[in-house]
């Protein structure tokens, strides 16, 4: 038996095999709200134990709606009938507005499949201020800096308006670094395999844990291979389970003088001391330990087709996530490690900018590559993650009579540029504008700038 979520034309859906005896747990539920410019898109995903279920749905602010064939607050997820079920019956319903997913209906018993309450997690992700055309979210801005005059905005006209977009692209590479340490300690009648160690890294039949591949700092842990245990003579007694006495020279008394007693103490007169090292056995248990040293390497680049600075790309929070990707490392061409990688950015990413935004991750990663260890006899690379975010961008022209552009991208016109690119947490827009005419000495006016300055 499978069963599957579908909810809109863009969704993507996980089948969840649920005809063995093992029960359907649920460890995680969450919903997820982003606001754009256009329109709200709600996005749900579910994690069993035999799967993640994943739907979407978009909701447009004006006009009707699209890929939004069922209500938000009831995703159905239906069962594929096996020959011991009735056809179409459906299993159980999520709704976002509780904070458990719970039976639908109870006629029947469902086997094979426990509901547990948990909680649901909704996070609402505003990417734009309301109405963020306005043209009064750039006159605050103009009047909220130092130095700037807002005067010339009251004859302003916008005249374009684009959807433009930027990405932050994390890749990170988790370098893994293995050395072999040997101990001894007195042998108890162990077992012992005796196995060569041969080349540490065949030794990934043992189990321990990897840390993620965007781990920070270094991880260290030793695992003692059990397998490599070897019962060797005490070279310290040389298999005897006792060591001549330091103290007597092995005699047991020293030379008489003066009428004491010549018996030495250290030894109690028996010439010998039990062996610390074998603890009188005569043998040692020979074990190797694994250590392991991880490191994980990070890059981060921009991409865009605006020009918003890299350094608010990399700040601005709450950046929804094209892909998030992190397996086994394979080879230095990072798509090969990530096929999906192309279709997912074919699929999300502008035309004009999608190709290009391959090449330039790939030729990331190989700049990321050149930066790393190279792997030996004692390191390798084991994991590789790559993590694409995005930031929508909002780009503005206005024209500003009477004012020439000296350093913008309209240079030498009228016209003018500034960006919207998120929302602060008290709904303030983020703007970024590099040609602004009046600023510096503008406070004192706009003819009122007495010195050299090459922008006012």
């Amino acid at each position: 038996m499978a069963s599957n979520i579908s909810n809109a034309a863009n969704e993507q859906s996980s089948h969840i095999n649920v005809s063995s005896s093992e029960p359907i747990t649920i460890s995680e539920c969450s919903v997820q709200k982003t606001i754009g410019p256009t329109g709200s898109t709600m996005k749900y995903e579910i994690t069993t134990n035999k799967g993640i279920i994943r739907a979407s749905e978009r909701t447009e602010v004006s006009g009707p709606q699209i890929d939004n064939s069922k209500q938000i607050s009831n995703i159905p997820i239906v069962a594929v009938e096996d020959d011991e079920t009735e056809p179409s019956r459906e299993v159980a319903t999520a709704n976002p507005t509780t904070t458990a997913i719970v039976p639908r209906q109870s006629q029947i018993p469902l086997r094979g499949i426990d509901f547990v309450p948990i909680p649901m997690q909704q996070v609402v992700s505003l990417a734009f201020p309301i109405d963020p055309y306005s043209f009064d979210h750039f006159r605050k801005y103009i009047g909220s800096k130092l130095c700037y005059n807002a005067a010339p905005l009251d004859q302003s006209k916008i005249i374009k308006t684009q959807e433009r977009v930027a990405y932050r692209v994390d890749i990170w590479t988790l370098m893994e670094n293995r050395t072999l340490e040997w101990t001894t300690k007195p042998y108890r009648d162990e077992d012992t395999p005796n196995r060569t160690v041969g080349n540490i890294f065949d030794w990934d039949d043992i189990s321990f844990d990897c840390p993620r591949a965007d781990v920070e700092g270094i991880v260290k842990k030793s695992y003692p291979l059990e397998d490599t245990q070897a019962k060797i003579v005490c070279g310290f007694c040389r298999g005897q389970g006792a060591q001549k006495c330091a103290q007597c020279y092995g005699q047991g008394h020293f030379i008489p003088q003066n009428g004491y007693s010549t018996r030495c103490l250290a030894c109690n007169g028996q010439g010998t001391l039990s062996c610390v090292h074998c603890d009188r056995s005569g043998f040692l248990l020979k074990v190797a330990t694994l250590k392991f040293e991880w490191e994980s390497i990070n890059s981060v680049n921009c991409y865009q087709n605006t020009f918003l600075p890299d350094k608010l790309i990399r700040l601005r929070r709450n950046k929804p996530v094209v892909f998030d990707g992190a397996i086994k490392w394979n080879s230095s061409m990072v798509l090969t490690n990530f096929p999906e990688l192309i279709e997912t950015l074919q699929g999300q990413t502008p035309g004009d900018l999608s190709d290009k935004l391959i090449k330039d991750i790939q030729k990331q990663y190989l700049t990321h590559y050149i930066r790393l260890k190279k792997p030996t006899q004692s390191n390798r690379i084991t994991k590789i993650k790559c993590l694409v975010r995005q930031v929508d961008v909002i780009e503005i022209d206005y024209r500003l009579d009477g004012y020439i552009n000296k350093v913008g991208r309209n240079k030498g016109t009228d016209n003018f540029t500034y960006l919207v690119y998120g929302v602060e947490d008290n709904g303030t827009a983020m703007i970024y504008e590099n040609d602004y005419p009046i600023n510096c000495c503008g406070c004192i006016g706009s003819k009122g700038c007495r010195c050299n300055c090459t922008i006012s």
